[in-house]
């Protein structure tokens, strides 16, 4: 399933061509983050991509696509505040979610583990035994998925792939750090 961008949904709006100065924003935040681990705060990236392009990072963030939850669940999109202040908060830290990753190729390869991980989540999950006396829960920790992934895992420190997997909808608060 870690092939899963390659299937086609390129088609979906989240993952059509974006206009350049998306892009750039998209690439300036991908940029901090590929090797370290840390995302940009949002004064870091609203100063640079200002000085690149002369562009409002506000008004470029809110022009992303996204796609609409259902049910209650938050939209999903290519950015989100890392620390959860807010896109506007100048010491908010953002962040690129699978489908903002998808856009640079620098990043594919976390991209692949990720949605692998999301992968082999979904499958532990699916098989789990209902209870008709209780809840069922995936009680999975992200240490356990990370041995169980080998190879697969190894460009995600563990404590970083927790992080970025509650930023997934189908595992959103699912795998715990510990």
């Amino acid at each position: 399933m870690a092939e899963a961008y390659d299937s086609g949904i390129e088609n979906h709006p989240v993952f059509r061509a974006l206009p350049e100065h998306q892009h750039r924003l998209i690439k300036l935040i991908g940029e901090q983050w590929s090797g370290s681990y840390r995302w940009p705060t949002f004064d870091y990236v609203d100063r640079t991509f200002r000085q690149d392009t002369g562009g409002d990072t506000l008004a470029t963030l809110a022009q992303l696509p996204v796609v609409q939850g259902q049910g209650g669940y938050q939209p999903y999109g290519l950015v989100f505040s890392a620390d959860g202040r807010g896109w506007g908060n100048p010491e908010s830290r953002l962040g690129l979610t699978i489908a903002g990753m998808y856009y640079l190729p620098d990043l594919r390869n976390y991209m692949k583990q990720l949605v692998g991980a999301i992968d082999l989540a979904a499958q532990i999950e699916a098989r789990l035994e209902p209870d008709p006396d209780a809840v069922v829960d995936l009680n999975l920790t992200v240490d356990t998925l990370c041995s169980m992934m080998g190879q697969l895992a190894s460009l995600w420190p563990p404590e970083h792939l927790a992080a970025a997997l509650e930023r997934e909808p189908p595992l959103a608060f699912a795998i715990r750090s510990e």
